[in-house]
């Protein structure tokens, strides 16, 4: 399969804020088992111009705005977007298109619609980014993180805009648009987790070394001091 080219009129980004909504069955507390459901999707050109940005009203009860983290309120969904017309929307705006986000696949998750995995591209799994924030767990980056590192931005200072991290997540991907870690999406994850580790591991080995060697001098000169000590008991009696 030929895929086309990333060209400024291909590329959007995109974002998702999530709320909780009722599941099948009850947790260990005797609660209702929440589930993640979409209720703001914000989608920007390659220039950072807002093409998309609507609340959306899940298809399940909601139980769990998530506020502090989703920025969504019960206000919010009075006149939200049904799901189903929204998901409408989204996939005929997104389809063919290169989309920048972070974490896309949760993003991906809440629509119900996974492009090829050549069109993603995720600033969470990209090497070069880790390593220009000196990320060096195998976990995801937060977006935070990664904007403040290396754009040197602060967002998510008060309510989370899905707008904001749309643009930060493009940001992101233009700083390292012509690096060669964009070159094979589907990798890149792999790719990732394996040199970053390699490079904890190595720095890892390197520091007990260090330990290593500092505990034997430590235990030399405990031996020492013993043979010392008893030479002298011995030389008193």
């Amino acid at each position: 399969m030929t895929f086309p080219k990333r060209t400024p009129e291909n590329i959007l980004a995109l974002d998702c804020e999530m709320v909780g909504v009722r599941g099948d069955g009850w947790n260990i507390n005797g609660l209702p088992r929440e589930e993640g459901a979409l209720a703001r999707c914000s989608i920007v050109d390659y220039y950072g111009v807002v093409i998309y940005d609507e609340y959306i009203c899940p298809n399940k009860e909601i139980i769990n705005y998530r506020t502090r983290f989703s920025g969504v309120t019960g206000e919010d969904m009075v006149n939200a977007v049904p799901f189903e017309e929204a998901r409408g929307d989204i996939v005929q705006i997104i389809f063919g298109k290169f989309i920048i986000g972070h974490d896309l696949e949760k993003d991906f998750d809440v629509i119900c619609y996974h492009p090829p995995k050549h069109f993603w591209l995720d600033t969470s799994e990209n090497q070069y980014l880790r390593r220009l924030a000196n990320h060096c767990s195998p976990q995801k980056p937060s977006l935070k993180n990664l904007a403040r590192c290396i754009l040197n931005i602060d967002i998510q200072k008060g309510r989370h805009d899905s707008i904001e991290d749309a643009r930060a997540a493009l940001n992101l991907y233009k700083f390292t648009e012509h690096s060669h870690s964009w070159y094979d999406n589907t990798t890149s994850k792999v790719k990732v987790i394996n040199s970053e580790s390699a490079n904890c591991r190595q720095r890892h080995d390197q520091e007990g070394n260090n330990d290593n060697g500092s505990g034997f001098c430590s235990k030399l000169i405990a031996l020492v001091i013993a043979v010392l000590v008893i030479a002298v008991y011995m030389g008193n009696r």
